[in-house]
């Protein structure tokens, strides 16, 4: 997961705890974005960001 002060990305494919505890504790105050960078899972160690932007490696597509 990547967690910034304007939102949280996490990686598609975990546990439904794994999401609960994210939405329980943070939804009220940023939302919580489920994604894949590059079709891989480990969002938290692919990018980067901040609440002015977010940056990704080449290999991610315009949909994600």
């Amino acid at each position: 997961a990547r967690l910034t002060n304007a939102y949280c990305l996490v990686g598609t494919g975990a546990s439904e705890n794994f999401y609960s505890t994210f939405q329980s504790e943070l939804s009220e105050h940023i939302p919580v974005i489920h994604s894949s960078i590059g079709d891989c899972r480990i969002v938290g160690r692919l990018t980067v960001g901040n609440r002015h932007g977010l940056l990704v490696p080449s290999s991610t597509t315009d949909k994600e």
